[in-house]
């Protein structure tokens, strides 16, 4: 989809938690969103590239550990 910091076509890593809604990280820029909101960046020069980093390795995890139970 497109984000709409950044302005870009681009992926989205998105999970969903059952209390606290829906997050979302723009994998080109590095934006994050709960549940529909914004959330703030952390005041650091890779503030982005460590969202980015962070909802990719959650990712892993999550698709190794579905893996593991679909065994």
């Amino acid at each position: 989809g497109t984000c709409p910091d950044c302005g870009k076509w681009t992926r989205f890593i998105c999970f969903r938690y059952e209390w606290y809604g829906t997050g979302s990280t723009c994998l080109r820029c590095g934006r994050y969103w709960s549940d529909g909101e914004w959330m703030p960046l952390a005041f650091s020069r890779t503030a982005r590239r460590d969202n980015i980093n962070q909802a990719k390795k959650a990712w892993r995890r999550n698709r190794s550990y579905a893996e593991e139970r679909g065994k």
